[in-house]
């Protein structure tokens, strides 16, 4: 695992873009059903393939259920219940990022596939479209890396908050 970070935003949500030192911020990119989408690189503390998960009775539709990883029994979300993308088919390419909630609590998130780190520069990123942010409250912005297809940044605390 990567060193131990805590995931409270350190200032307001519009600051949270601006992290990583100079003008590039790192984002972990992937795909969720066929769009793609990516979450600050700073929330992710390991990516794992998926282990069995167990559904668990009467959980909201976003739980996938829990899997363990090396002991730690871990709660797995379906993204794409936040992104409006409906739900996620878990295939042979589809990962679970893990993240740490507030309170300590390791949450994996289940995204189709990962697609791998982009570096974006500030200038690329752009507010998120109105009719993206009323589909979910968890899109924080969208950029266009190199003025190629657009991508979706994930709200990362934004949506642990509402675990």
């Amino acid at each position: 695992m990567r060193g131990e970070r805590s995931l409270a935003p350190r200032t307001a949500r519009d600051d949270r873009l601006s992290r990583a030192p100079a003008s590039q911020q790192e984002f972990l990119s992937f795909l969720l059903g066929g769009e793609k989408y990516a979450v600050s690189i700073a929330f992710v503390r390991e990516i794992v393939k998926p282990s069995p998960i167990c559904e668990v009775p009467r959980t909201g539709s976003s739980i996938l259920g829990v899997m363990s990883v090396r002991g730690t029994i871990v709660t797995v979300v379906d993204l794409c219940t936040y992104t409006g993308e409906g739900r996620i088919e878990m295939g042979k390419h589809s990962r679970v990022l893990l993240t740490e909630a507030q309170g300590g609590e390791i949450v994996g998130l289940a995204v189709s596939q990962v697609l791998g780190v982009i570096h974006l520069a500030t200038e690329d990123i752009e507010p998120a479209y109105q009719t993206l942010v009323e589909a979910s409250p968890h899109i924080q912005a969208v950029a266009r890396p190199d003025g190629g297809p657009m991508v979706v940044l994930v709200d990362v605390v934004s949506l642990l908050g509402t675990l």
